[in-house]
């Protein structure tokens, strides 16, 4: 089939080109510059015939990566022979004679040596050739750290990271700052204020509030006091009967995480949080070592108030916002993170701005000490890849593969203005381990890594004609293990309780305890699977039934059961330094979740003290004692019973037989 190019046959202009070759380059091409810059026809049948069949997913703009052989128009600005096809199978209306494809070779053979003849010194170091791929091998220990005990339940990996050490805290800075508050606004208080009946928090009250806090998440209302709203229509049970709304009130007000008064940290932006941080970073690095494969992104928690280290990034939803450095494992395990708070060199190991940049000093500081020289293998963005992050890295026993912005210092100028016309067609340089490769999408995206070579592979994906999808070997990996923090960013947006509010440290705080709460499902779905909402479920339900329960025996002195509007002074609660708090604490054992059916059944068990029988309330127009409800320990047991009798002093207000099911479902957890 014959197509025109600028009024000439593709044959007419093939031959032109040829003949009109310059005379210093050599009419004969040996035979190894053939196999490595020649992309044929009849190479990319044999490619297709032994490609290896590679499975994952891939994001919306290489999933669309056309398997179809690159059009290069010859009448047009020489281009380089290594311009590749992603496929090796075009659906085309007809086929090219075997004349023509002698033709192409020729001309593609003569423009690469044409191309390599006309290399300037800048573009020495970058050769048309395969590259040799960092083969360290990886010596890190992945996996849980920390003895998990058999059967675990999912309130047992929930204790992984929210410790004694981490209640104590809370409850320690909070009760701190009311005192220091309530001493410096006694006399301005209004009589009725909330807050002059304030007395300490302890640690089982802590989880009851922080249970009722990431509940909300999942039970969304408008305003906080709807959750105590005892209207039949929003009426939720469990928040009156786990705690008052004044005190939830309180708490949420005085919630701190350091101390004010604490001189040494005044020049810290962080101060307000840097105990929490300190914290979260130690657990999450030292109860799991991610696998091989790791990405480094960042996130946005959003935040429109005043405030010095506020970001707008517009290609995030919220836009306005704390921007988050975080590390994460392909699964969306979060292993490191820090807070951006500004240009501060001074954050980073002396010199290291100078070598890798600002953005690659990021990177270094993420990985830095526990990823580096142990082989793993590290996916970014074009923010942070640069020639010197890759050679960096390379003397840290550590491979990168990222995207790359076109105007980065070092990389080959005539490749990087190359047109590369048909999309799905790519081509590539080399130096030394480093690969940079120039693909053709829906816009033009540039790759640089030292892990891969320049090789296409066949994945399981299909086009629209039942043919096997070919992509690039980097492009497939990096589709596969980059999007670590993204998966992060949408397990958390599920089920996400954070809501606006005045204190900036205080929803910063709450994303970290979130992003905990997430760690520990990640954790859990290495042993077993549970959906997410059911595991958040289990672990409120645990979490309430511990906060409810009998005081724990090391649930020490933070709580003060004089009220601040007492006669005299207000008292000074002794406070325990976080410090000494956490160098004699010894570590807690998590309790074994109370949960039967889903249900809280902290407020059940302890025999029937407390407990009395009474008519089931009117509902659905039948008045109190004609309705009927199930018995649920009949219908535990495959009986259907339906009764008129109930326990209004339990949480769900369960329809129970008068006997004996009323005498088990208060003493027996399972029945």
């Amino acid at each position: 089939m014959l197509r025109r190019a600028r009024g000439r046959t593709v044959d007419e202009a093939l031959h032109e080109l040829f003949l009109s070759s310059d005379s210093d380059v050599e009419p004969s091409v040996s035979s190894d510059s053939d196999e490595e810059g020649l992309w044929t026809p009849a190479r990319a049948r044999v490619q297709n015939e032994t490609a290896p069949d590679v499975s994952g997913g891939a994001s919306a703009s290489v999933d669309e990566y056309v398997a179809e052989h690159a059009d290069i128009d010859v009448a047009n600005e020489a281009q380089p022979a290594d311009v590749r096809d992603s496929s090796s199978s075009s659906s085309t209306s007809g086929t090219e004679s075997d004349d023509d494809e002698q033709a192409s070779e020729r001309s593609h053979v003569h423009i690469q040596e044409q191309l390599a003849a006309g290399d300037d010194g800048s573009e020495g170091q970058w050769k048309m050739e395969e590259n040799q791929p960092l083969q360290d091998s990886f010596t890190a220990q992945p996996g849980i750290k920390v003895p998990v005990p058999e059967n675990a339940e999912p309130y047992h990996y929930f204790c992984l990271f929210f410790t004694l050490q981490f209640w104590q805290l809370l409850c320690t800075e909070t009760n701190r700052f009311a005192q220091q508050y309530l001493n410096a606004h006694r006399d301005t208080l209004p009589a009725r204020s909330r807050f002059r009946k304030w007395v300490d928090v302890s640690v089982q009250e802590m989880k009851v509030f922080f249970a009722l806090f990431l509940l909300m998440g999942f039970i969304w209302k408008p305003e906080i006091d709807l959750y105590w709203n005892r209207n039949p229509l929003i009426f939720t049970p469990l928040f009156p009967a786990s705690m008052k709304r004044d005190r939830w009130m309180c708490i949420a007000s005085f919630l701190h995480f350091a101390n004010n008064e604490d001189e040494t940290a005044r020049t810290d932006k962080l101060r307000k949080i840097r105990p929490l941080i300190t914290f979260f970073q130690d657990k999450f690095q030292t109860v799991y070592i991610p696998y091989k494969h790791i990405s480094i992104d960042e996130e946005l928690v959003p935040w429109k108030g005043r405030l010095d280290f506020r970001q707008f990034i517009p290609s995030k939803r919220a836009r306005f916002g704390v921007k988050i450095y975080a590390l994460c494992e392909s699964s969306g395990y979060m292993s490191n993170f820090f807070v951006y708070v500004g240009r501060d060199d001074h954050a980073y190991q002396p010199g290291l701005v100078e070598k890798v940049g600002k953005s690659g000093a990021v990177v270094v500081h993420l990985l830095d000490p526990l990823f580096l020289d142990k082989g793993y293998n590290v996916y970014i963005d074009n923010f942070y890849s640069s020639i010197e992050l890759a050679e960096y890295l390379e003397t840290r026993k550590t491979g990168v593969c990222g995207t790359i912005r076109k105007n980065r210092r070092g990389l080959p100028k005539r490749l990087v203005n190359l047109k590369l016309k048909k999309r799905g067609s790519f081509a590539y340089r080399t130096m030394g381990s480093k690969l940079f490769v120039k693909l053709s999408d829906t816009k033009e995206v540039y790759f640089l890594t030292n892990l891969f070579k320049p090789n296409v592979i066949a994945t399981n994906k299909r086009d629209r004609t039942r043919k096997r999808v070919h992509k690039l070997n980097l492009v497939h990996q990096y589709n596969q293990y980059m999007g670590g923090v993204d998966r992060n960013d949408a397990l958390l947006s599920y089920y996400s309780a954070l809501r606006k509010s005045m204190k900036w440290y205080k929803k910063i705080g709450a994303h970290f305890i979130e992003e905990a709460l997430l760690n520990s499902y990640i954790l859990y779905k290495k042993s077993k699977s549970m959906p997410h909402h059911e595991y958040v479920i289990s672990v409120l339900s645990a979490l309430l039934a511990d906060g409810t329960g009998p005081a724990a025996a090391d649930d020490v002195a933070v709580a003060n059961p004089a009220p601040a509007d007492a006669a005299g002074p207000v008292p000074t609660t002794p406070v325990v330094p976080a410090a000494a708090a956490a160098a004699t604490a010894t570590p807690a054992t998590p309790a074994t979740p109370a949960t039967a059916r889903g249900l809280v059944v902290s407020s059940r068990l302890g025999g029937r003290k407390g407990h009395y029988p009474a008519p089931v309330p009117a509902s659905c127009g039948k008045p109190e004692g004609k309705s009927q409800r199930r018995c649920v320990v009949c219908s535990h047991n495959g009986v259907r019973k339906m009764v008129t009798i109930c326990c209004l002093d339990c949480v769900d207000m369960p329809g129970l037989c008068a006997t004996p099911c009323f005498r088990i479902y208060h003493t027996c957890e399972k029945f």
